[in-house]
């Protein structure tokens, strides 16, 4: 059976503009899709122009209407009762602030179904609305209470918004190795958004350590499943750099139950007797990426030192990041700001070593590109090691290349029994502490956006600065949204 809807609707209140006394004259409907803002970048060595973004304005709706009453003062009821509806959504709408979703009180939704299967309307969110009368509206047939022509013309939202779905909780590890994984893969049905749709996830924290660091990022399409994560121990080359009497610079690989997959990569400088290093580059440990990912990403390193020296400095001892491609090369520097030092001795801690582009310039079409390799480079500082004998060491468990071209969430000091809930389908978008009964209790500083989710397969990462043990019970709920209806 048919199930056709044409409404106004704002939670209280439902106006049927289908089968109601102001319903849809035939052929009424009018709704051409968003006008589209982009941008463009042009240069005079190129044809055309290459676009850098775009944005959808909003949305001009307009209905025919047929207005009719039982008697006149019925008639004027249901005109006036439109033009509040109207006049309410424009003070909500100027008078912020925009908490609320979906049919919450307040905001003003036109309701559209055109099908044979019920529960499948697409809502707009109205903005500004006029309802204007026909220039014969006091005609004869104003007689038997009837007014035709009349237009609801609406301003809304870009996008028609679907019911809200829900994906099945899953829970993430702090590592990605073997079947232990720290992402979430989400198909989106093709009948739920032919555009990226808002996306809300809860996130519980469980098996960590108190106030750290929290990462949470996205991709999506084609590169939703690039393979980001790399074992220390995986390392395809290793170069001694440091030199000297008495002084012997080796990597190999350890057993730690601890680290993620049971092993890491160690580079120990070893003094056999009284020398004081120099300020320079102790070692490079080299991972090659034969099937290198695409994008641009932040390099997260879980590494630690160990200053091996009675009255060392474990500060001065840092990790800096580079890499190589084809001809093209990067090496840290200290005068760049390129190395990271670790904040305790003899302790495991993600560093961020800073942006990669991969690869680093355009490729080609036609001829085959050459292989990507990162390289991590371990560092002293000038007069820092103590005298003496000793071993010092620079401990690499993994390395993370975090996705942040798409959409990623930053946050500090996030608690061991902390339950995160990033909210993009909330206006406007936040990200907060909720208890355990889902509401909200606090609201958190953050680098980054709420993203969305699109219409391709995507995969959310979670990894937080702690022992690969953690876990994070994830539960995942999308706002489909729709250009066409």
């Amino acid at each position: 059976m048919a199930d056709y809807r044409v409404k106004l609707l704002n939670g209280t209140t439902t106006v049927d503009l289908y089968a109601g006394a102001i319903k849809l004259q035939e052929a009424g409907l009018s709704m051409p899709p968003p006008p589209v803002n982009p941008s463009y970048v042009s240069s005079s060595f190129f044809d055309g122009n290459f676009l850098t973004s775009h944005r959808y304005g909003n949305r001009s709706i307009t209905l025919r209407l047929r207005a009719t009453g039982s008697s006149l003062a019925d008639l004027k009821t249901n005109l006036r009762t439109i033009q509040r509806l109207l006049d309410d959504a424009r003070k909500y709408q100027v008078g912020m602030p925009k908490q609320g979703t979906l049919l919450n009180k307040g905001k003003l939704y036109l309701e559209l179904q055109w099908g044979d299967t019920a529960n499948q309307s697409t809502y707009f969110e109205i903005v500004h609305g006029e309802f204007v009368m026909p220039d014969g509206q006091y005609s004869t047939l104003l007689r038997a209470f009837n007014i035709l022509g009349c237009q609801l013309r609406l301003e809304c939202k870009p996008f028609g918004l679907y019911a809200i779905q829900t994906i099945a909780q899953a829970t993430l590890e702090n590592m990605d190795y073997a079947a232990n994984h720290n992402y979430l893969d989400i198909v989106t049905a093709e009948a739920y958004g032919d555009v990226p749709a808002l996306l809300y996830a809860k996130i519980a924290i469980s098996g960590t350590n108190n106030d750290k660091k929290t990462w949470v990022a996205k991709r999506s399409g084609h590169r939703y499943d690039d393979d980001l994560w790399t074992e220390g121990e995986e390392e395809t080359t290793f170069t001694a750099i440091y030199a000297g009497a008495s002084i012997t610079v080796s990597g190999s690989d350890q057993a730690d139950a601890a680290c993620s997959a049971d092993n890491y990569h160690r580079t120990r400088l070893s003094l056999a007797t009284d020398v004081y290093p120099t300020d320079q580059d102790v070692a490079l440990i080299g991972y090659m990426i034969r099937r290198p990912p695409r994008g641009q990403f932040r390099v997260l390193i879980r590494a630690k030192v160990v200053d091996g020296g009675a009255g060392g400095d474990y500060s001065d001892m840092s990790f800096g990041l580079g890499y190589s491609y084809g001809s093209r090369t990067y090496a840290p520097t200290e005068a760049a700001g390129d190395f990271k030092q670790c904040a305790a001795n003899n302790t495991y801690e993600i560093l961020d070593l800073g942006i990669i582009n991969i690869p680093p310039i355009a490729e080609s079409d036609i001829a085959g590109n050459p292989t990507y390799q990162l390289r991590i480079t371990s560092h002293i500082d000038t007069n820092v090691l103590s005298w003496g004998a000793a071993d010092f060491d620079w401990c690499i468990d993994y390395f993370f290349l975090l996705p942040i071209d798409e959409g990623v969430i930053i946050l500090d000091d996030t608690d061991s029994a902390d339950v995160l809930a990033l909210d993009g389908i909330t206006d406007s978008p936040a990200v907060y502490k909720i208890d355990g009964s889902d509401n909200v209790s606090e609201y958190l500083d953050f680098v980054g956006n709420v993203f969305t989710i699109g219409r391709e397969s995507t995969r959310i990462w979670v990894l937080r600065d702690d022992p690969p043990a953690g876990t994070f019970a994830v539960d995942i709920q999308y706002l489909p949204r729709f250009m066409g209806v």
